[in-house]
């Protein structure tokens, strides 16, 4: 775990992107894409649940990919989102 991972907790419920967004207003970055940037990811991607993206953060937090599962994004189909396990229907 990086100092990073200390600042701000990883709450139940909470998806990855609210956390890197809680995480860049801690540390002083006027916006959650200018801490991704910083540490080499897309917070765009982050919150599309992209493996590439979320790999990245979870190496930047010293941290698993398996630890942030919870709150990753998954694409359930193509009028489906899951987040944290529930469903999401696009109509």
């Amino acid at each position: 775990m990086t100092r990073l991972a200390e600042i701000v907790p990883f709450n139940s419920g909470e998806s990855v992107a609210s956390l890197c967004s809680r995480l860049a207003a801690a540390c002083g970055y006027p916006k959650a894409q200018a801490l991704a940037s910083r540490l080499g990811f897309s917070f765009k991607g982050l919150a599309l649940g992209r493996r590439v993206d979320i790999q990245r953060f979870a190496s930047a937090l010293g941290t698993s990919e398996a630890s942030l599962e919870s709150g990753v994004v998954n694409n359930g189909g193509r009028f489906t989102t899951i987040i944290s396990g529930e469903l999401f229907r696009d109509r």
